[in-house]
């Protein structure tokens, strides 16, 4: 992956920047409008980025914006990266080791650049592409692209700077930040953020009635 040289640029131009939490309201890393809060949206896109954070460090190092102490342990991310699909075949259990080994280095070095990076790819894709970005979190992106748009056409394109995988989502409904439903194209659901299972399961079965109401408009019933 190749950093965007104008966001090097304007990281090297940051006066003695602090490491904070990416969860601020001041930051787009995790990113909610309100028109997406309560709506259930049919037949999008979700873009995995792939080691997100681990591609950026290596990036700032090479760019001399993270101390050499940490040359070592970039130096086994970048064995990581480069060697994750033959780890993932053994049995051991070597790939979770070192994909736990890149994931925490984030919190270890704690680089505000990470941070600021990440937040400046978020804003940049906000400002240009509004209301096609339903939700953003770190690593994940929904998009109200729906498949057969997605595939005969390039809507983003600077996602071709990022390691990503494509999932396509039947149906979505997000109540706020990091706590949502979604149903996989498989005919997968899954829930994350809701502790309380009571209104866990009553949002499940809502959104399943609602599901089948659609599906039963479709076919004129």
């Amino acid at each position: 992956m190749k950093l965007n040289e104008s966001y090097v640029e304007r990281l090297k131009g940051l006066y003695n920047p602090t490491f904070n939490s990416f969860l601020g309201n001041d930051k787009k890393i995790c990113y909610l409008p309100d028109y997406s809060k309560g709506n259930l949206y049919e037949d999008i896109t979700r873009i995995d980025l792939n080691q997100i954070y681990s591609y950026i460090q290596i990036g700032l190092f090479n760019e001399g914006l993270i101390g050499e102490e940490w040359t070592d342990d970039i130096k086994r991310v970048q064995w990581f990266l480069k060697n994750r699909k033959e780890l993932k075949l053994l049995p051991s259990g070597e790939y979770q080791k070192w994909k736990y080994h890149c994931n925490s280095l984030y919190m270890k070095i704690k680089s505000p650049y990470v941070v600021e990076y990440v937040n400046m790819f978020y804003n940049d894709l906000i400002q240009k592409y509004g209301d096609l970005i339903i939700y953003n979190d770190t690593d994940v992106l929904y998009l109200n692209i729906n498949k057969v748009s997605f595939q005969t056409k390039e809507w983003i394109s600077e996602l071709k700077d990022y390691n990503y995988d494509v999932e396509f989502i039947n149906y979505f409904y997000i109540e706020e930040r990091k706590k949502y439903i979604e149903q996989e194209e498989s005919g997968q659901i899954n829930t994350k953020g809701f502790r309380d299972e009571v209104k866990k399961q009553n949002l499940l079965n809502i959104v399943k009635r609602e599901i089948r109401r659609r599906k039963l408009d479709k076919l004129g019933i």
